[in-house]
């Protein structure tokens, strides 16, 4: 037995040693870097990838197995590393080179994915088929880990995998667990029949947090941050349909962070096929929010359904946890921003849409609960709405709401609500009776529209109102209706100038009108009590006041009235200021404009005090007491008083705007200070001032455009009365019923200016000392006149002029320009004419006595009258008798003066002694014959005609006189230019139609045989041109220091036309003779002359100096050399020009040779 035992124990061993010796020599015995080699091939070409593997061992002993190491698969979309892969196949068909696996072991494998950016949707359908036939197999993994991107965006990460996979026959089977980022931990257990398509199982997830969850094409309905959900779901997919049943958890913990939901509990059933899929939640109770109900969520047909049965719901708890949901939703957004609160029951939410995201918008869900404390919120119009109770529904985004709720300081006591969330042309209707405070219906009435904010925007209204507000119409165009009882309502606005408060009464706007019933309103300006109805529907807007009574301060009324146009214009035109009006009355109706204003107001008032300003007197009048009364644009006023410049006056009168006419009545006193201003304003002449102040017992003004009549009776400070009654319109005044009294003098006047002439009538006596007491100076009377006389003038009609009576006095200053002086004056009316037998004055510088007779024949005034004078200022009486042209014909005169003038000044420089003639004058023409007269010292007689054609004669003769007198006479600074005696004829006729020098004719001769030139401008010049020259040289002499003797001057001239043509003038003086010819031009004096000058020189001395000279004259013993020069340009400035010998022409050659007697050859030189 013991030798059995060691027997065996030998053999045991030895069998342990040659499985030892086995187990270390397999792996030279089999070759295993040929079979790493082929598998590393092999699975390239199957997986189309690049594979790597590091070692390849083989495990005998104990269990024998295949060992890889440093296991690598990398292609395109994925890499797969497998730290340690452990195989253990049939020992046997390894050594034929084959592998038969039936059992392996992953050990780390760590498998990365890369999705392309448009890669197919998971087929749960495909991916069963794609499942090859595998044999009888188990594996096992540990340590693994799984990562799926896209773009590099991860979607998903599972670690710590740990699976088991055994495969049978017709079946897989498969237990797998891991975590995630989104969840604690994730378990699966399936089975698969690959054979029959085939999948069910179990699936349990705890502490799953879905806002982290990503996946290609998984979009959530709402954004979400976190949750805390455990699920646990039974599965089953056959036939190409999946059915699972699933429990939904979330624990009832204090949430740590924001969950969407916690202690909360769903069940429910997920049915997904081929045409759609469907979630039943059969019964679903969550704590918090509060929720209970039951619904269904679907997608069939291309949309998504959604039907929930709420039977309680706590909206406002939910809307905490979806507030922060909604930023990524507009949809979610739009509803929570209306609904805010709420307990709602009976509920009933569904919703189809095309997506899931879109059931949630308003216009694709309808949804219907009784709501208690349920709040709202609207944006056009805003309304703020809490406490809410009654039936709530949303229909197709048509939010409909009837029950009772409050608003922020407003009570509402019943209210329906119909508007559209999305659709602002959808039909619109609110209508709430409210009670509280007005500034939150303000605020709702701001939110209206963009127009209503515009208008409102800066108004402000606070105090108790009660009422009802209807909105209809659309969100886009909404209408407002609104009624309102004010009790001690406080309205501000900038555009108003002052707050208002409205107490009483009813407030109604309906349809852009307003209307106020008895309404009182109260404010700074006073208080008011009114009916009106405002229209502003239409521009202008429309206003109907039916009454308004009480007391307002203009002052502070005066910025809302200068809103109005054409109350601004009067404001501003007259600077109206007024305190305070009582006012009694006011009706209007019509649009708001400044026309319709003014026709249709009516208003009666009493104005305690205030002031205006009138431009067209440039005065400020302050008044009292003064009762106003406007109708159909006349402005009525007074009796009231009135203080100007110190003036008290007591007036009323009537303003008629359309017409601008004005009638004023009134009595009172004049100070000087309104007087003087007065005077000032019109420019009235001092003479004619009346003395102040002034006593205005009666006046009545009226003015209409132009038009004015007055009626007046002041007396002065003195006693002096004077009335009468004025009246003036364009061309035409008339005085009716004038008169004057003083100290028993008298005098009663009347007088009428028209078109055509005018009619005085004089009758009393008056001096000085009564003009004195109504003037400030006596205007003219400086002794006294008696009348009885009227004058009828008519300027274009003669024959009816009529001159009746007499008149005389004197002396007198008459009130016209340069104010002539009548020293006496007799006038006697004989009908048709007029004599006027002494008329002695002075007018200025001029005096004068008149006497003749003024007729009246057909179409004329015809005058016969003599007159004689001293002295007569012919300028000045011309600048004083000139007319401003009016373009109207006047006065046809004839007749004819003779006269005797001892001085006669026509000029300044001129004039005539001893003047007697005659004037004949007919309309538009006249002749002045002088008969005899002196002009420095030249007797003269002449002609002159006037009119469309001009004409001047003149006759002049000395026989014999003296240079100097003459020329003293008529020279500009009175200076003897030229000293000696001459003879003078001169015999001229100038005409034309607009100058006298267009036509003339006539002769002028001048001789003087010896005398002295001592100034003379034009010989003057032409010395000085001629002294430089060689030939001339000594032989010109200083006219400014010894001046020019000469022995002969003689000028034979005639008028031709327009120029005075100089035939024949020399001038001889000692060495030197000088001849000229040519035309002087009128009346500018233009010069165009020939004159040779000729010194007495040697015929050597001439041609050595002078090779070429203007031409020779020969003698036997002397030679007459003559030297041309052209004078052009003006006689106060004159130019001298060399001229040619061929300029010399043989008429003024011949001459020469005449004057001197000496034979004379031209020569021209070659």
């Amino acid at each position: 037995m013991r030798r059995f035992l060691k027997i065996s124990g030998l053999l045991v061993a030895g069998l342990l040693l040659l499985l030892i010796a086995l187990s270390l020599s397999l792996p030279y015995l089999v070759n295993l870097s040929a079979i790493r080699d082929r598998v590393s091939q092999r699975l390239s070409r199957t997986l189309h990838a690049q594979v790597w593997i590091k070692t390849l061992r083989v495990k005998v002993f104990l269990r024998p197995g295949l060992s890889a190491e440093g296991v690598r698969i990398k292609a395109p979309r994925y890499l797969l590393t497998v730290k340690s892969l452990k195989l253990y196949p049939e020992i046997l068909p390894l050594f034929h080179r084959r592998i038969v696996v039936r059992d392996f072991s992953l050990d780390t494998p760590r498998l990365t994915v890369h999705l392309s950016q448009k890669g197919r949707g998971f087929r749960l359908q495909e991916f069963l088929k794609k499942i090859p036939s595998l044999p009888a197999l188990s594996a096992r993994l540990s340590r693994g880990r799984l990562q799926i991107y896209r773009q590099g965006t991860s979607l998903l990460d599972l670690a710590d995998l740990s699976a088991e996979v055994s495969t049978q026959r017709e079946q897989i089977l498969l237990e797998a667990s891991a975590t995630a980022p989104f969840l604690e931990k994730f378990y699966l257990k399936a089975r698969i029949n690959p054979r029959e398509l085939g999948l069910e199982g179990r699936l349990e997830a705890t502490h799953v947090d879905l806002s982290r969850f990503r996946w290609p094409g998984l979009a959530w309905p709402i954004p979400l941050k976190k949750t805390d959900l455990s699920l646990s779901l039974a599965y089953t997919y056959e036939e190409g349909g999946l059915v699972a049943g699933f429990i939904l958890t979330a624990p009832c913990v204090k949430p740590q962070g924001l969950q969407l939901i916690s202690c909360a509990k769903l069940e429910g059933q997920l049915t997904l096929g081929p045409s759609g899929w469907e979630v039943l939640f059969k019964n679903f109770e969550f704590r918090e929010p509060l929720l209970k109900g039951e619904g269904r969520l679907a997608r069939e047909k291309g949309f998504y359904n959604l039907a929930f049965k709420v039977q309680e719901l706590d909206f406002k708890a939910l809307r905490e946890r979806l507030l922060p949901f909604a930023k990524k939703s507009r949809g979610l957004a739009r509803f929570l921003s209306r609904v805010k609160a709420g307990r709602f029951e009976e509920g009933d939410f569904r919703a189809q849409a095309r997506s899931l995201k879109a059931c949630f918008r308003p216009e694709n869900l309808i949804l219907s609960a009784r709501v208690k404390e349920g709040a709202l919120s609207l944006t056009h119009p805003r309304l703020e709405i809490s406490g809410a109770t009654g039936t709530f529904s949303l229909v197709t985004g048509a939010l409909t709401f009837r029950g009772a709720a409050h608003l922020k300081g407003a009570s509402i006591s019943s209210a329906s609500v119909k508007v559209h969330l999305r659709d602002r042309q959808a039909p619109l209707w609110i209508r709430a009776r409210f009670e509280g405070e007005a500034a939150e219906l303000l605020e709702v009435a701001r939110s209206a529209s963009k127009k209503a904010r515009k208008v409102l925007a800066k108004l402000s209204a606070s105090g108790p109102v009660s009422g009802e507000i209807t909105l209809s119409g659309t969100r886009a165009s909404p209408k407002v209706a609104l009624r309102l009882r004010p009790e001690g309502l406080l309205l501000r606005d900038p555009r108003l100038p002052f707050p208002l408060r409205a107490s009483e009464g009813l407030f109604r706007l309906e349809k852009k009108k307003i209307t106020l019933s008895g309404m009182l309103l109260s404010g700074p300006f006073g208080q008011v009590v009114t009916s009106l109805e405002y229209d502003f529907s239409t521009h202008p807007a429309r206003i109907a006041v039916r009454e308004a009574r009480g007391r307002i301060k203009f002052s502070v009324l005066q910025p809302l009235l200068a809103r109005i146009p054409a109350m601004r214009k009067i404001i501003k035109t007259y600077r109206l200021s007024l305190s305070e009006a009582d006012l009694e009355a006011l009706s209007f109706r019509g649009p708001l404009s400044g026309k319709t204003l003014r026709s249709r107001l009516i208003f009666s008032a009493r104005l305690a005090s205030g002031s205006l300003y009138l431009p067209s007197l440039d005065l400020s009048v302050r008044f009292s007491q003064l009762p106003v009364r406007y109708q159909k644009e006349t402005l009525g006023f007074g009796p009231g008083n009135f203080k100007i410049a110190k003036s008290e006056l007591r007036l009323s009168g009537d303003l008629q705007l359309s017409q601008k006419s004005l009638s004023l009545r009134g009595s009172g006193e004049l100070e000087s200070g309104l007087l003087e201003h007065l005077y000032r304003r019109y420019r009235v002449d001092r003479r004619f001032r009346l003395r102040a102040p002034l006593q205005v017992r009666h006046l009545e003004l009226s003015r209409k455009g132009s038009q004015i009549e007055m009626a007046f009776a002041i007396i002065s400070p003195a006693g002096a009365l004077l009335e009468g009654r004025f009246e003036r319109a364009p061309h035409f005044w008339r005085v009716e019923g004038g008169h004057l009294a003083y100290a028993g003098e008298e005098l009663h006047f009347s007088g009428q200016k028209i078109p055509e002439g005018f009619r005085v009538v004089l009758q009393g006596h008056l001096s000085g000392k009564s003009l004195s007491a109504l003037f400030q100076q006596n205007p003219g009377l400086l002794g006294q006149f008696e009348t009885d006389f009227r004058l009828d003038f008519h300027a274009q009609h003669p024959l009816l002029s009529h001159f009746e009576g007499r008149l005389s006095g004197g002396p007198v200053k008459i009130p016209y320009n340069g104010l002539p002086e009548i020293d006496r004056f007799a006038l006697i009316g004989k009908g048709r004419s007029l004599e006027i037998s002494r008329l002695e004055g002075r007018w200025g510088p001029s005096d004068f006595r008149l006497s003749g007779e003024l007729e009246v024949v057909p179409h004329y005034f015809r005058f016969q009258a003599r007159l004689a004078s001293k002295h007569l200022d012919l300028p000045y009486l011309k600048e004083h008798l000139r007319k401003k042209g009016t373009g109207k014909r006047g006065p046809s005169w004839v007749g004819h003066v003779s006269f005797f003038v001892k001085d006669l000044r026509l000029t300044s420089r001129y004039r005539l002694s001893q003047a007697k003639g005659e004037l004949f004058y007919r309309p538009g023409e006249g002749r002045v014959v002088l008969s005899e007269a002196r002009f420095c010292d030249l007797p003269v007689r002449g002609e002159y005609v006037f009119g469309k054609w001009r004409t001047l004669k003149l006759a002049l003769f000395r026989p014999q006189g003296e240079l100097e007198n003459l020329l003293t006479c008529i020279s500009p600074h009175k200076e003897a230019l030229i000293r000696g005696p001459y003879e003078l004829r001169v015999e001229v006729r100038f005409s034309g139609r607009r100058s006298l020098w267009e036509s003339g004719e006539g002769e002028i001769f001048l001789h003087s045989p010896s005398g002295e030139i001592r100034r003379f401008g034009l010989l003057a010049k032409l010395f000085g041109f001629l002294s430089p020259i060689d030939l001339f040289r000594g032989q010109i002499p200083s006219l400014e220091e010894q001046g020019f003797p000469y022995t002969g001057l003689s000028v034979t001239a005639r008028v031709e036309g327009s120029k005075i043509r100089v035939e024949d003038a020399h001038l001889e003086g000692p060495g030197l003779r000088l001849f000229a010819s040519g035309d002087i031009y009128l009346p500018d004096g233009r010069l165009d002359l020939t004159v040779l000058v000729s010194p007495f020189k040697t015929i050597d001395t001439l041609t050595s100096k002078i090779p070429l000279v203007g031409f020779l004259l020969a003698g036997k013993e002397k030679m007459l050399v003559s030297f041309p020069v052209g004078v052009r340009g003006t006689y106060r400035d004159p130019k001298f020009v060399p001229l040619d010998p061929k300029a010399i022409s043989q008429g003024i050659f011949n001459v020469f040779k005449r004057v001197f007697q000496l034979p004379a050859q031209v020569v021209t030189p070659k």
